[in-house]
C-alpha cells in the first residue's frame, strides 16, 4: 500500500487494494503513512482520493512531527495543501456536527427525565386526591399517610439491604473460615504423607542396609570356604610329600652304589688305563 502511493499512476493500484481490504493504517520505520508518502512524492490523485474516501490519518505526524499539509507546505505543492486544507475543515465540521448530536441528545435525555418526573408527581396527586375523596379525608392528612408508608417502605427496603449484606458478609466470614480450614487440613495431610514418606524411607534404608550386611556375610563365607579349601589342598599335599619322603631314603643308597660302580671302567688285559695308548697297544 504504501509502495503503490509513491505515484499518481497508481491510483487504480490503491483504489484495487482498498476493495480488497487492504491496510492503509500501515506506517513505515519513519512512521509515515500513505497520505505522508503521496504528499512526499507530489501525488495529489491519491491525496485527494484517500482524503475524501478514508478521512483518515489527515491530522498523524510522523517520528519527525510532520503531518501531510506540512510535507505539502514544505515541497510547495499548493494544489495538495488545498486538497488536505479542505478535507480537514470537512473534518472538523462534522466533528462540529457530531458535537451538536450529542449537545442535542444530552437535552433530550433531560428532557424525557423531566417529563417522567412530571408524570410521576401528577400520578401522585391524582392517587392523593383519590385516596382523600374517599375516606372523606384531608389531601395533608393522606400525604403524611403516604409519605409515612413510603418510609416505612423505604426502612423496610434498607433494613431488608442490610440484612443482604449481613448475610453476604457472613457468607464471606464462612467461605474464609472453610478455606481456612480446608488449609489446615491439606497441610494435616501434606505433614502425614512427609512423616509416612520418612517412614518409608528409613525402613528402605534399614532394608538396604540389611542386605548389604547379608552380602558382606555371604561373601565372608564364601572366602570362608575358598580357604578350607586351599587349606584341605595344601593338608593333602604336605601329607602326600611327608608320604613319598621314606621311600626316597629307602631308595637313595642303592642308587648310589650302581652310579659308582658305573663311573669306574674295568681295565682290560691288565693294562693300565693310565698307560699311553701306543703302550698298550705294544703290550698286546
Amino acid at each position: 500500500m504504501l509502495a503503490c502511493a509513491r505515484s499518481d499512476e497508481n491510483l487504480e493500484c490503491v483504489k484495487s487494494l482498498l476493495q480488497f481490504g487492504a491496510n492503509f493504517e500501515c506506517l513505515d520505520e519513519f512512521g509515515n503513512n500513505v497520505l505522508h508518502i503521496a504528499a512526499m512524492n507530489g501525488n495529489n490523485k491519491i491525496i485527494d482520493y484517500l482524503s475524501k474516501n478514508l478521512k483518515i490519518g489527515i491530522f498523524a505526524r510522523n517520528k519527525n512531527g510532520e503531518s501531510a499539509l506540512s510535507i505539502c507546505e514544505t515541497l510547495n505543492n499548493d494544489e495538495g495543501s488545498k486538497i488536505l486544507q479542505k478535507y480537514m475543515e470537512e473534518y472538523d465540521t462534522s466533528k462540529s456536527k457530531a458535537q451538536l448530536l450529542l449537545e442535542q441528545l444530552e437535552r433530550e435525555e433531560k428532557a424525557g427525565e423531566e417529563s417522567k418526573d412530571k408524570k410521576k408527581a401528577k400520578k401522585w396527586r391524582n392517587k392523593v386526591n383519590k385516596i382523600s375523596k374517599a375516606e372523606g379525608i384531608s389531601v395533608e392528612e393522606v400525604e403524611k399517610r403516604l409519605a409515612a408508608e413510603a418510609e416505612e417502605t423505604k426502612n423496610a427496603a434498607e433494613n431488608q439491604k442490610k440484612l443482604e449484606a449481613q448475610k453476604e458478609k457472613q457468607a464471606e466470614l464462612d467461605e474464609i473460615k472453610r478455606r481456612e480450614e480446608n488449609r489446615k487440613l491439606r497441610e494435616q495431610i501434606k505433614r502425614q504423607e512427609e512423616q509416612e514418606a520418612a517412614l518409608e524411607r528409613g525402613r528402605l534404608q534399614k532394608e538396604e542396609q540389611m542386605a548389604q550386611q547379608e552380602a558382606r556375610r555371604a561373601k565372608e563365607a564364601q572366602k570362608e570356604k575358598y580357604r578350607a579349601e586351599a587349606r584341605q589342598k595344601r593338608e593333602k599335599e604336605q601329607a602326600k610329600k611327608e608320604q613319598s619322603k621314606p621311600e626316597a631314603a629307602q631308595g637313595a643308597p642303592a642308587q648310589k652304589k650302581e652310579r659308582v660302580k658305573s663311573s669306574v671302567r674295568p681295565a682290560e688285559n691288565n693294562v693300565d688305563s693310565r698307560t699311553p695308548r701306543y703302550q698298550q697297544n705294544a703290550a698286546q
